[in-house]
């Protein structure tokens, strides 16, 4: 959208233009809509959970709904989940079964873009794929 271009863009590589053409140009300007809509630098964005059962009745599910994790009894966290602020549940519909997920502020921010949690999930799942391969390929120490 233009009024999105010209309130987000940023000329990153400093050649004097704003272009979702250019590489650096279009990383940063992806990142100045984080910013600008709350992304938590360091925070994570979401993390799988385990729920006893393969489809999950329990609470309202979504973007729009959040809950302190206390409140989510029955709920066992995958792996680390260094998060205490309160948690969107994110349930996502499988053949057989629900994916069920905690979302923090990031994974809400990804959604201001485009309100579905497939969308926002996939922009996450394929940020932490390329980090991991960054990661390999040198040798690098991220967060």
């Amino acid at each position: 959208m233009p009024s999105s271009f010209r309130h987000f863009a940023v000329d990153f590589d400093g050649d004097g233009k704003k272009s979702m053409q250019s590489v650096p140009d279009a990383i940063a300007g992806v990142a100045n809509y984080f910013k600008k809509n709350g992304w938590r630098q360091w925070e994570p964005v979401a993390e799988r959970v385990d729920f006893n059962g393969t489809r999950y009745q329990g609470k309202k599910t979504g973007f729009q709904y959040k809950y302190p994790q206390s409140q989510l009894k029955g709920l066992k966290v995958r792996y680390n989940w260094n998060y205490k602020q309160p948690v969107h549940l994110i349930k996502l519909d499988r053949y057989r079964y629900d994916e069920l997920w905690y979302g923090g502020t990031n994974f809400y921010v990804i959604t201001r873009y485009n309100h579905s949690d497939y969308y926002a999930m996939v922009v996450h799942q394929l940020a932490q794929r390329i980090k991991r391969m960054y990661k390999r390929e040198h040798g690098v120490i991220l967060r």
